[in-house]
């Protein structure tokens, strides 16, 4: 991996510690890092992407009225009611623990590094308060939520899914901080999924995307 401007940096051995889907924004770790300036071309200027906002146009931050598999193998497909939000803004947060691993043939003593635990944060502010959920957080309520990004169409937007996110915070305590409107911030992460597929090759999908807790669709 190098970064190219009217410097160069080399870097080694990088994994995503860190990712944020509400501007796209990653934290990168590596292990070994080396300066190459001399070599460096540029400047290089910024691109950016043509077309419409790619946010919530046309599109539906919803949760499952009901609750998922989240114990025991669901039903495929696992369909379950739809309860709209009011969502004005959203952020999501993929963080990786990167475990090293030992290697004493090596200056780096490591020969690479493993991810041994997942966790995946979303947070939605919503304009209006949803008052279904408002014991979610007491019962240990397990929705599934599903935020969808837009422009639609062919290659634009994506969609974001917990297949069974717990809310982590108590959505009856209302953001009173503007002087507008009152706001409701939920804060969901991921709860454990037994899946939701059966039939031709359901060991292989299941021991893949099957039990994910965080799944992202792109428009295509």
């Amino acid at each position: 991996m190098e970064k190219n401007q009217t410097w160069r940096t080399k870097y080694y051995g990088v994994y995503i510690e860190k990712q944020y889907f509400d501007l796209g924004n990653a934290n990168l770790y590596c292990y070994y890092i080396t300066d190459d300036h001399g070599n460096a071309v540029g400047p290089i200027e910024p691109a950016y992407n043509g077309g419409q906002a790619p946010f919530f146009r046309g599109a539906y931050a919803v949760i499952s009225s009901g609750s998922p598999a989240s114990l025991t193998n669901g039903t495929a497909p696992e369909a379950q009611g739809r309860i709209a939000l009011d969502a004005e803004d959203f952020s999501l947060t993929v963080t990786n623990t990167l475990t090293p691993l030992g290697h004493s043939n090596s200056i780096l003593a490591m020969s690479g590094m493993e991810i041994s635990d997942v966790t995946v944060e979303l947070s939605l502010t919503l304009s209006s308060v949803n008052t279904t959920i408002a014991n979610d957080h007491l019962n240990r309520v397990v929705r599934q939520v599903l935020i969808g990004t837009g422009p639609v169409g062919d290659g634009l937007g994506c969609a974001i899914m917990l297949p069974a996110g717990m809310l982590t915070a108590d959505p009856n305590v209302y953001d009173v901080s503007g002087n507008d409107i009152v706001r409701q911030t939920l804060t969901y992460q991921q709860s454990r999924y037994a899946g939701d597929y059966s039939g031709e090759n359901t060991e292989t999908y299941e021991s893949n995307a099957g039990c994910s807790p965080f799944r992202l669709g792109l428009g295509v």
